[in-house]
């Protein structure tokens, strides 16, 4: 007796409703197996993969579901995985022709900024990340990534008005908050971005870092923009590696291996150009790990590079 494909899908439906993954993937499969062309099948275990991090897997069902038919969905999905499998040139591909089937997608437009940020093309991102705060204005995810790629482009104002649209919409957002913050810090506002710290130090016990919130949306079946933060471990090591180094020259510079040497008016050397230039290099390095922490979510180790860009900005202005 012949098996009915659609009393498998069914059935797989019913156990993924349930939680039972693998039952779903079983029956997914079998209904595959008894009718070649149920897109539906293909697309859904696609899916599945695609939630437990198998992105290899996802895209060759995807694949599958693509021969079998065209649409923005599919599309979508194929540059979803190829960004996961940090394949951005075809993810690229994949969401333009997704977004031509359909102007109005919120999430191709977001997605492709964040490809064309990671194949550091900002120009194009900007562009996406427009698009997308046109469709919805102060949309989350979209002012996030805009206002990190101003910030990187050292647009501090206007990554600020960025954020300023979304907090009207979403005005307890501890990770528009956090970001807000960084934000006043590279303008040199700095205790009023101490305040807003603070305040989300004092009144945030169940604090959320952005990492977190994509953490939690790929459990929603939100996996789209996980990667949105990758590489900022790096930026961060190599920064404070670069600031160390820092450091180092301007003690050796001040033979700063006596204690008492270490503050440049006490060897007569205030008005030294180079050294209130290796200064102001500091100060840079300090606010830029305050932002980066503060970014990730790291607001104890943030707070610490701020009082530190405080107290050598005082030191500074008193040496100068």
């Amino acid at each position: 007796m012949a098996v009915d494909p659609r009393q498998l899908f069914n059935a797989a439906l019913h156990a993924e409703r349930s939680g039972k993954l693998s039952e779903a993937v079983r029956l997914y499969k079998a209904a595959a197996r008894a009718d070649h062309t149920l897109r539906p099948a293909f697309l859904n275990l696609g899916a599945l993969y695609s939630r437990h991090g198998r992105a290899d897997l996802a895209m060759g069902f995807y694949q599958r579901a693509l021969e079998l038919g065209q649409d923005e969905t599919i599309y979508y999905n194929l540059g979803a995985e190829c960004y996961r499998l940090e394949r951005f040139d075809e993810s690229a591909q994949y969401l333009k022709r997704a977004l031509k089937l359909n102007t109005r997608m919120l999430k191709g437009h977001i997605l492709l900024a964040y490809v064309y940020d990671r194949l550091q093309a900002p120009e194009r991102a900007a562009i996406y990340f427009q698009n997308a705060l046109k469709l919805e204005p102060g949309n989350r995810m979209a002012s996030l990534g805009y206002a990190v790629l101003l910030s990187q482009l050292e647009r501090f104002e206007e990554a600020l008005s960025v954020l300023e649209l979304c907090r009207q919409r979403l005005p307890a957002d501890n990770s528009v908050n956090n970001l807000r913050a960084a934000l006043l810090l590279k303008l040199n506002r700095h205790d009023e971005s101490l305040a807003e710290y603070q305040r989300l130090a004092r009144e945030s016990s169940g604090y959320s870092s952005f990492t977190d919130y994509l953490q939690q949306a790929r459990k929603d079946n939100a996996a789209d923009y996980e990667q949105a933060l990758a590489g900022i471990d790096d930026r961060i090591r190599d920064r404070a590696q670069r600031l160390r180094g820092r450091i180092e020259a301007r003690k050796r510079r001040l033979g700063a291996l006596d204690p008492a040497a270490r503050a440049p008016q006490r060897l007569g050397l205030e008005g030294s150009q180079d050294v209130q230039e290796e200064m102001k290099q500091e100060l840079r390095d300090f606010v830029d790990l305050s932002f980066l922490h503060l970014f990730k979510g790291d607001t104890d180790r943030a707070l610490q590079y701020l009082l530190h860009a405080r107290k050598l900005k005082q030191s500074r202005e008193q040496a100068g």
